[in-house]
C-alpha cells in the first residue's frame, strides 16, 4: 500500500483529544518509500466553539514529530462540521497559517462547494470529494472555474485523491 502510493494524507487528529493511534506508522512508512505525506484533522465544531483550540492540539502532535514543514496540512469538514458556520472554519485555517507560514487545504465534498466562499477569500486551496460514475477514469475536477488543489475520486479499496501540483507545492 505504501509503496505503490505517490503520496498518503493520513489522518492526524480529530478534536482536541483524538490523536489517530496509526498516525506515525502511516506516515513513517510512506517516508520509508521516498513517497510525500500529508495530514489532516477532523474538525469537531460540535465540541468545541474555539478552532484554536483544535489547531493548537494539531499543531502540538505535528510538531511533537518534527513533520511541520514537511508534508500538506489539511483541515477535514465533512459529517456533522457541515452544519456548522463555514468561519470556524476559516478560523482554524487562519491560525493553522498563522502560526506555521503554510497554508492548510481545505476538505469538504463536491455539493458543499458553494457554501465556502471565505476559504476561497483566504486563498486557501481545496481539497474536493466528488466521486465520478466511472471512477477508473478520473479526470480534473473543475470547480467553478477556479479549480481544486486536491480531488478525492474515490473511496475504494481506499481513498484515491490526485493532486494537481509538483512536489515543491
Amino acid at each position: 500500500r505504501y509503496k505503490n502510493s505517490d503520496f498518503i494524507i493520513a489522518k492526524c487528529t480529530e478534536g482536541v483529544s483524538f490523536k489517530d493511534p496509526l498516525f506515525r506508522t502511516h506516515i513513517e512508512n510512506t517516508l520509508l518509500y521516498g513517497n510525500e505525506v500529508g495530514f489532516y484533522h477532523f474538525a469537531r465544531p460540535e465540541r468545541n466553539r474555539d478552532p484554536r483550540r483544535e489547531a493548537d492540539f494539531y499543531l502540538s502532535i505535528l510538531a511533537k514529530y518534527g513533520y511541520i514543514g514537511k508534508g500538506i496540512m489539511a483541515l477535514d469538514w465533512e459529517g456533522s462540521s457541515l452544519s456548522y458556520p463555514i468561519s470556524w472554519a476559516r478560523k482554524w485555517l487562519d491560525y493553522c497559517f498563522q502560526q506555521t507560514g503554510i497554508r492548510p487545504l481545505f476538505y469538504c465534498q463536491r455539493s458543499y462547494t458553494n457554501k465556502i466562499q471565505a476559504i476561497r477569500e483566504g486563498n486557501y486551496g481545496l481539497w474536493i470529494a466528488r466521486y465520478p460514475k466511472d471512477p477508473g477514469k478520473p479526470g480534473p475536477e473543475p470547480l467553478d472555474g477556479k479549480g481544486c488543489a486536491m480531488w478525492q475520486y474515490s473511496s475504494r479499496p481506499i481513498d484515491q485523491d490526485r493532486f494537481y501540483g509538483s512536489v515543491e507545492q
